[in-house]
């Protein structure tokens, strides 16, 4: 039996119970950061499709997606697999994983932009991730940008979660103040 691996959930649900592997569906890189993913495959469900592990620091981009998915970038922090909606892009010595990400994340308007479709249901693919052109400057540059952008990522994760206490504490006074 053939089965494409986006497709195991509706199929063979022994795929999925009892799951122990990491598995990232396209619209999981608008997390940005990917600590842990919402499912979980088995070892009989990966051993069945063609998926292959993804290291931890791996950038990780949508080739496809509905809405804002498409040229989404996301850096794995943990080991996953995905589906064929998405590619992983391991980095070598020459460049900084962090690096690559911020500057991919940069870039979302001109990957959408060179994906196939008039703004609808284009498509990225292999060939056209691969022939995009990165700016590769030496290894200590890369790092000092990428914890710049990083620490600003940082700051803005953390006046989101204030700001969600904010909404919490008002909703929460609402709802005295209108009983």
């Amino acid at each position: 039996q053939l089965l494409q691996c986006n497709a195991l959930k509706w199929v063979v649900k022994e795929y999925w119970e009892n799951g122990t592997i990491q598995w990232m569906s396209s619209g999981e890189v608008n997390n940005r950061y990917i600590y842990q993913t919402e499912k979980k495959i088995s070892q009989l469900g990966y051993d069945k499709c063609s998926t292959k592990m993804v290291k931890p620091n791996t950038v990780v981009m949508a080739l496809a997606g509905q809405g804002k998915t498409r040229g989404t970038v996301a850096i794995t922090r943990t080991a996953l697999c995905t589906n064929q909606s998405l590619c992983a892009i391991e980095t070598n010595e020459e460049i900084n994983d962090e690096y690559l990400f911020q500057y991919l994340y940069s870039q979302y308007e001109n990957l959408r932009q060179i994906s196939s479709g008039d703004g609808g249901r284009g498509g990225l693919n292999l060939q056209l991730v691969n022939d995009y052109m990165v700016p590769v400057p030496s290894l200590p540059e890369q790092q000092l940008i990428a914890d710049f952008l990083t620490s600003y990522d940082e700051a803005i994760t953390a006046a989101k979660q204030e700001l969600a206490k904010w909404k919490e504490l008002k909703k929460g006074l609402l709802q005295q103040m209108f009983v």
